[in-house]
């Protein structure tokens, strides 16, 4: 309706709005249907710049699981178009958070999976930042350490490079 008005000032507003934010800047300040959300996923995941992948992850954080996956699915998909470094410092910020849920975590290990085939050392990089991750978890909350962390990546080791990465990991906790 503000479109429509033949109030000059609502178009002024309206016109101001329109040539400063985004869809995605609108997304990330309403709760959207996650049916909405999944329909606009190959639109957002083209316009989503870096600022939004952390509105976007902070978004995920706080929202109820039904929308989360939603969320997580665009922010998959937006990786893909950035370049390493936009990738490498959004998985560094969110991986040095105290406390990252499971869901999350299982997210991050996807997205490794995801960059096996575009970028595998984007991908080692991920799996040696959750495992990283896992090692430093007090032992009540993580008895197992780099064990733990490592069963995330069970399903992708048909991946070489992973299973190397894998075993090396292991071995080293092993021996010391």
């Amino acid at each position: 309706k503000a479109a429509e008005s033949n109030d000059i000032s609502v178009k002024l507003v309206f016109q101001d709005w329109i040539s400063t934010s985004t869809i995605a800047d609108f997304l990330i300040d309403r709760d959207i249907h996650g049916k909405l959300l999944e329909a606009l996923d190959p639109v957002l995941s083209k316009i989503i710049t870096p600022k939004h992948l952390e509105s976007f992850w902070e978004k995920a954080e706080q929202v109820h699981s039904t929308e989360r996956s939603t969320i997580l699915s665009i922010i998959a998909s937006s990786l893909k178009k950035f370049d390493e470094n936009v990738t490498l410092n959004f998985i560094n910020r969110i991986t040095s958070a105290d406390k990252i849920s499971p869901e999350l975590l299982e997210f991050l290990a996807n997205v490794a999976k995801s960059f096996t085939t575009l970028n595998i050392q984007l991908s080692l990089h991920i799996i040696d930042t959750l495992i990283a991750y896992g090692e430093k978890l007090p032992d009540d909350v993580n008895p197992n350490g780099s064990v733990t962390a490592l069963a995330i990546f069970a399903p992708y080791g048909q991946n070489s490079q992973i299973q190397r990465r894998i075993i090396d990991v292991c071995s080293d906790r092993i021996i010391s």
